[in-house]
């Protein structure tokens, strides 16, 4: 399943969107979620986009771990975005690989 640990970075943008259609009303065919800051109803036009945004976090947060556990990199190297090109070029390279292999999961348990 999705991380929903990033729910509050990622309904801003939602919400925004939200705002600009004047939602007001929860329907039953909102996805509900809940965490520790709230609970969060997102209507099911936002849905993929916030779930693709939540795997894409889920990734740089990834990265950015593995990087850190390496032990060469200071927190102003790989935070945001890497600065050295050689250093992005990889990162792009492990988002990419990272989102695709989490997107052929989800195909995967769609289809059980």
């Amino acid at each position: 399943m999705h991380e929903f640990g990033v729910m509050s970075y990622l309904l801003s943008a939602v919400e925004d969107k939200a705002q600009e259609l004047h939602a007001t009303r929860v329907l039953a065919i909102n996805l509900v979620v809940g965490d520790r800051e709230g609970i969060y109803f997102i209507p099911p036009q936002f849905v993929e986009e916030v779930l693709d945004k939540a795997d894409e976090i889920h990734v740089h947060d990834e990265w950015t771990k593995k990087k850190f556990a390496e032990g060469k990199f200071k927190s102003s190297e790989i935070y945001g975005s890497p600065t050295d090109p050689n250093l992005k070029r990889e990162y792009e390279e492990f988002r990419k690989r990272r989102l695709e292999e989490i997107r052929r999961e989800h195909a995967a348990k769609e289809q059980k």
